[in-house]
């Protein structure tokens, strides 16, 4: 690991941490060792957090009124079982 004042976190640093998935007990490990302890995150990773957050919220509806959602993120949404999805756009 290279030098710096202070170490930004990307929103898929951030994901591992918030999961508790096996990474983050690494990466918790590395920025314990980091000589630099000013970890910080971005606007940007907020807001890509936020609209996954969005994503869930949109599925949720759709799932509980039996709705039709209309995405053109076919590839995401197609995994929800039960999901109805479909993109107009094509």
């Amino acid at each position: 690991m290279g030098h710096a004042s202070v170490i930004l976190l990307d929103t898929d640093h951030i994901n591992v941490l918030q999961s508790r998935e096996p990474r983050a007990v690494t990466l918790m490990a590395n920025m314990a060792a980091s000589a630099d302890q000013d970890f910080a995150t971005t606007v940007i990773t907020i807001e890509e957090q936020m609209r996954g957050w969005l994503a869930v919220i949109h599925r949720s509806i759709a799932l509980a009124n039996g709705a039709l959602l209309l995405s053109a993120n076919l590839r995401d949404f197609e995994q929800v079982p039960n999901l109805r999805v479909e993109n107009w756009l094509v």
